[in-house]
């Protein structure tokens, strides 16, 4: 999303985009879509599925198709630009484009390289060498954040850009609601540990604090238990993934807005090296944030720095749903997380600046 808004919302760039995503939607762009092959999909439902997924990560991506090489010859573009974490063989097919037709590679990492992806075990050493080799080879890389770009080391030519959140459009001052039940806010990925997460502060707030808040969850692929989605469906909790102009109605509705990271050592390469869009979009809605989620990740990090969100670092969702109750019976601190958002979207994440970035790279790599 954030690249959509710097690529095709705005007209600094003609873009065209080559992607094995069977689902892309045309448009302001051409495109060229190339989907995995039949035995590939076949494999992948086996019980050799992490086996497949891993000789794909590892090996695919290798060739330039006719197919390709006529559309990039048709497009004639000025540089070649990929989405390389997390890593993906479409990151490879960008990088043999941009050596056939002797362009500029500019590679952006937004996610670590394992991040949401199937493999076996086996691959991982090989895996993570091919990520951390792409990213010197990259001639701009482009680092989602301080921990990404410290995580991947020293580089001739990258730099740190932050995503694109939506676009501010200022509301009327913030008033804190009072004698009244709060609604929560959450939308964004409900995958992997954040549907847990999730479940876990709804259950402890229903059961501990009934009465005092609602929830209202939007997203798609929840990770919670079969019970608990049953039950937040048929009690109008959850509304799935909607469009962005539905949830920013949504979220200027609720009282305060919740933003869940992961706890799992397993998971601290991803969370510290990641910056959630969702925090930057949940800026422009001008509610109270509550960052959930552990010292070492990027929003905790750059809440605390602005005191532009409450932040809870402890696993523990009893304590979480406290800080939810202490902030309800706190009107003034609502303000002040409000009125400290409005001064870190303008001095770090305005969009309008984050754009001008991007732009001034590209064009000083071309020249």
């Amino acid at each position: 999303m954030t690249f959509y808004r710097h690529f095709c919302e705005r007209r600094d760039f003609h873009t065209a985009v080559i992607t094995n995503a069977t689902s892309v939607v045309q448009q302001h762009y051409p495109f060229l879509i190339l989907p995995n092959s039949t035995i590939f999909d076949r494999l992948a439902r086996t019980r050799f599925s992490r086996w497949v997924h891993g000789v794909h990560l590892r090996f695919g991506g290798r060739g330039v198709s006719p197919e390709v090489d006529t559309f990039v010859r048709d497009f004639r573009p000025d540089a070649i630009f990929t989405v390389a974490g997390a890593w993906s063989p479409i990151a490879r097919l960008a990088e043999r484009v941009a050596t056939r037709f002797q362009l500029p590679l500019i590679g952006s990492f937004n996610d670590w390289w394992y991040y949401n992806q199937i493999y076996h075990p086996f691959f991982g050493n090989s895996l993570a060498k091919q990520f951390l080799d792409f990213y010197q080879r990259c001639d701009l890389a482009i680092c989602t954040s301080e921990g990404m770009q410290d995580a991947l080391g020293s580089h001739r030519n990258s730099i740190i850009l932050y995503p694109t959140g939506a676009e501010h459009q200022p509301s009327c001052s913030f008033k804190p609601p009072s004698g009244r039940s709060l609604t929560i806010g959450f939308g964004g990925n409900l995958g992997d540990w954040y549907g847990q997460m999730l479940e876990s502060i709804v259950v402890e707030v229903e059961n501990r604090m009934p009465g005092h808040f609602q929830f209202q969850l939007f997203g798609s692929r929840p990770s919670w238990s079969r019970i608990f989605g049953t039950k937040v469906v048929r009690d109008g909790v959850f509304h799935g993934q909607v469009d962005f102009e539905t949830l920013t109605s949504a979220m200027r509705n609720c009282d305060i807005l919740l933003l869940p990271m992961g706890f799992d050592p397993a998971v601290r390469q991803i969370e510290s090296t990641s910056f959630k869009t969702k925090f930057l979009d949940y800026l422009t809605f001008e509610k109270p944030i509550l960052v959930w989620g552990p010292e070492y990740c990027s929003a905790v990090r750059t809440a605390r720095e602005f005191d532009s969100a409450e932040v809870y670092t402890r696993e523990d969702p009893a304590g979480a749903a406290n800080v939810l109750m202490n902030l309800k019976a706190n009107p003034a601190r609502q303000s002040l997380l409000v009125a400290n958002a409005r001064l870190m979207y303008a001095d770090r994440f305005n969009p309008d600046k984050l754009h001008s970035q991007l732009v001034s790279r590209i064009k000083g790599l071309l020249s």
